[in-house]
C-alpha cells in the first residue's frame, strides 16, 4: 500500500456545529485529537443536542480561535456573538437556550468523552478521492461533502475508500504511522442521519441513504471489508492513537503509512 498525504486537519470543538480547520494537531491522553468534540450541548434531562435529534443545530454556524479558547455564535435571525469558553459559560448558556428554546447548558470534557463511540473512535480519517465520488454523485460540493461527513483527517495522493485498507474484517486493529505516530485503524465508520442533512439548514435529502448504499457498492474495493460488516452505509474509519503520545505533534502535509 502507498502511502498517503495528509491534507486537511479539522476538530470539532463543540460536538454537531461547525469544524476548524488547523495546520497542526496534539494527540490527548486518551488517544484522541485535542480539542475535538471537547464540548457538547445538553438539554435538561440531560441528553446531548445533536444533529440526530435536533434538526436546529444545522442552522447556527460557529468560528473559533485557533486555540479554542473564544467562540462566535452565528444562528439565523440573531446577531453574532463572541463568547470566551471558559469565562463566560453562564452567558453561553443563555444564548444556546435562547437559540433552542429549551434549557440547555454547554459541558466539557478535555479529553475528547463527547465522541459518538470515545472506546474504539477517537478520530475519523477519510481520502479527498472518496469525498469527491460522493460529491460528484449527490452533486455537493467537496465544502459541503466534508461538512456532511465531518472527519478529523483527509487524506490525498491515493484512490477512494483507500482508507479501508486500514480496517479489518471483526474489528481487529490495523497499525499505521500518521508521522511518527503510531495510530490504529478499528472500524469502517457507520453513519447517521446527520450526512443525509444540508449542513446548513437540515433539510433531509431523499433517499440518500439509498443511493449512497447503491453508490458503495457500485465502487466497492476488493480489499473492503464492508461486506463482512454487513452494512455498506458507512465512509470514513474509525481510527486511536496509541495512548502514551500525550501531546504529540502531526501536521499538514505529512505521510500517514500502513506498517
Amino acid at each position: 500500500m502507498d502511502a498517503a498525504t495528509i491534507s486537511r486537519i479539522t476538530v470539532y470543538p463543540i460536538k454537531s456545529l461547525d469544524g476548524l480547520s488547523l495546520i497542526e494537531a496534539s494527540v490527548t491522553a486518551s488517544g484522541s485529537i485535542l480539542n475535538d468534540r471537547r464540548y457538547a450541548i445538553f438539554n435538561e434531562k440531560g441528553i446531548v443536542v445533536n444533529g440526530k435529534n435536533t434538526p436546529v443545530i444545522h442552522r447556527i454556524r460557529t468560528g473559533f480561535d485557533q486555540e479554542v479558547e473564544y467562540v462566535t455564535f452565528m444562528p439565523e435571525n440573531k446577531l453574532p456573538e463572541t463568547f470566551h469558553l471558559h469565562h463566560d459559560r453562564h452567558r453561553i448558556n443563555q444564548f444556546l437556550s435562547e437559540c433552542f428554546s429549551d434549557n440547555v447548558t454547554l459541558e466539557e470534557n478535555p479529553d475528547g468523552a463527547f465522541l459518538d463511540d470515545p472506546e474504539q473512535s477517537k478520530f475519523t480519517l477519510i481520502s479527498t478521492a472518496s469525498l469527491r465520488q460522493v460529491a460528484d454523485r449527490f452533486s455537493f460540493s467537496m465544502d459541503e461533502c466534508r461538512r456532511r461527513f465531518r472527519a478529523n483527517i483527509e487524506i490525498d495522493d491515493v484512490p477512494a475508500f483507500w482508507e479501508e485498507n486500514l480496517v479489518r474484517p471483526h474489528k481487529v486493529r490495523v497499525p499505521f504511522l500518521v508521522n511518527q505516530l503510531l495510530a490504529e485503524g478499528v472500524k469502517p465508520c457507520p453513519r447517521c442521519v446527520v450526512p443525509s442533512r444540508n449542513p446548513d439548514n437540515g433539510e433531509m435529502l431523499r433517499n440518500f441513504q439509498k443511493e449512497f448504499i447503491t453508490l458503495r457498492k457500485e465502487s466497492l474495493p476488493d480489499f473492503s471489508p464492508l461486506p463482512d460488516y454487513g452494512n455498506y452505509y458507512q465512509l470514513s474509519v474509525s481510527c486511536v492513537f496509541r495512548k502514551n503520545q500525550q501531546g504529540q505533534k502531526f501536521r499538514f502535509g505529512e505521510l500517514v503509512i500502513p506498517v
